[in-house]
């Protein structure tokens, strides 16, 4: 089941950039660190079905195609909504309940700082935020990293993120230094 739910992840996020495949992976990489007391199927199918629809309403259209693939993998009725309510509550804004919710929530996150943070959020900015201008994304990932260092739903995660966030920190101190040079 774990295979299919990988492949259906790999079909659907082929050509992607910032909500790739692998993204998906590091994002389950990530969540089943913070923590040894959670459900593993629930994370894993959260994890790499949580973006697999992409658009204005990416969340929602994600949560629903995830329940029909699962629902078509056989995967156990009874943690389907586990894993819906889990991707409905999945962006940097939310407040998960679940354990799962709280892990998949905080990995996101966590893929969203660092180096490799900083390089998908750049290449996002153009098309999410139709950045046209280098100061722009400045900008936007300076948000994003003062909202992230105070969006983690447990404590595991922001302590595993540190040297993320001080490195993520330190791209945006070096970022407006150059920005200023200009």
């Amino acid at each position: 089941m774990r295979s299919i739910i990988e492949q259906y992840a790999k079909d659907l996020t082929t050509g992607r950039l910032t909500y790739s495949f692998d993204h998906l992976s590091r994002v389950y990489f990530y969540a089943k660190k913070l923590s040894d007391n959670y459900d593993d199927q629930v994370l894993h199918a959260a994890c790499f079905l949580y973006k697999i629809i992409l658009g204005k309403n990416s969340k929602h259209d994600s949560a629903e195609r995830a329940a029909q693939i699962l629902s078509e993998t056989g995967f156990p009725v009874s943690k389907i909504q586990k894993v819906v309510e889990a991707i409905m509550n999945s962006d940097m804004e939310d407040k998960p309940e679940s354990l799962e919710g709280k892990l998949l929530h905080d990995a996101i996150i966590i893929d969203s700082l660092g180096a490799i943070g900083f390089s998908r959020f750049s290449i996002g900015s153009f098309f999410w935020d139709r950045a046209n201008k280098i100061d722009e994304i400045y900008k936007n990932y300076k948000e994003f990293v003062d909202k992230a260092i105070k969006s983690f739903a447990l404590k595991e995660a922001e302590q595993f993120s540190k040297s993320r966030i001080e490195f993520s920190l330190k791209i945006l101190e070096h970022f407006y230094d150059e920005l200023e040079e200009e």
